[in-house]
């Protein structure tokens, strides 16, 4: 069987080296590239159908085996294969626990499993193993250690427990779980790079890998706020 449509939007390797793919059309796939065989999770049973009619953004697989799906307006899909049953979160005004936005744009398991979700004018999430209730982290316009803006786009995990996040308007963002505090790391065309608006961190810190949305250069950026990176202004292309 092959897959369920040519938009896919994200996938997933498991260990087995079968691959998790999410579809435009809403469509789950389990696919084997050694078989080239698909699975589709769609319409099987009356759970199955409730991830049917979504615009998938993301599928991620938990360290428990678990799948959660974001999607575009229709919050956060938990989803377990074993079973085939289905949980949605979605955002309510009534609900200070509640998902803080329907728009979901990545998710993130970290060291600890606890769950990252981000949103499209929501903020961040955070999700704990075994709870259903949602703690959230939004942009405070009086509070510079709070998140940068509320469309956060991405979420990784460094060595040392911190949290690295890319956003829409406010470049990259450092969270620390322990604190509560943010560090924003801001584009400045005078040095052609990222520069830390707060306190740096320690040069022991490892270095990590980011690319600034329209920016024509090739960037070694390291966490203590320096950026390695030389401006690309004459290249050809094949």
């Amino acid at each position: 069987m092959s897959i369920s449509h040519d938009s896919v939007r994200s996938m997933f390797g498991r260990k087995d080296g079968k691959l998790w793919l999410a579809t435009w059309s809403g469509r789950l796939n389990l696919f084997d590239p050694d078989t080239r065989h698909t699975t589709r999770y769609q319409q099987q049973t009356d759970n199955v159908k409730d991830i049917g009619h979504d615009i998938l953004r993301m599928v991620y697989q938990d360290s428990q085996g678990m799948l959660w799906l974001a999607t575009q307006g229709e919050g956060l899909i938990r989803f377990d294969p074993r079973n085939q049953q289905v949980r949605r979160y979605r955002y309510d005004a009534n609900d200070a626990n509640s998902l803080s936005d329907g728009d979901v744009s990545s998710i993130y398991e970290d060291s600890k499993q606890r769950l990252w979700i981000c949103t499209y004018g929501g903020g961040l999430n955070r999700l704990e193993p075994g709870s259903d209730k949602f703690i959230r982290y939004h942009h405070d316009p009086n509070d510079t250690n709070s998140l940068g803006t509320n469309t956060v786009t991405g979420i990784a995990e460094d060595k040392s427990g911190k949290l690295w996040i890319t956003t829409e308007g406010s470049g990259l963002n450092q969270f620390d779980p322990d604190t509560g505090r943010f560090l924003r790391f801001l584009h400045r065309p005078d040095e052609q790079a990222l520069q830390a608006i707060a306190a740096k961190k320690s040069p022991s810190t490892p270095k990590q890998w980011y690319k600034p949305m329209n920016c024509n250069c090739t960037p070694l950026f390291h966490p203590t706020g320096k950026f390695i990176g030389k401006r690309v202004t004459n290249f050809t292309t094949a």
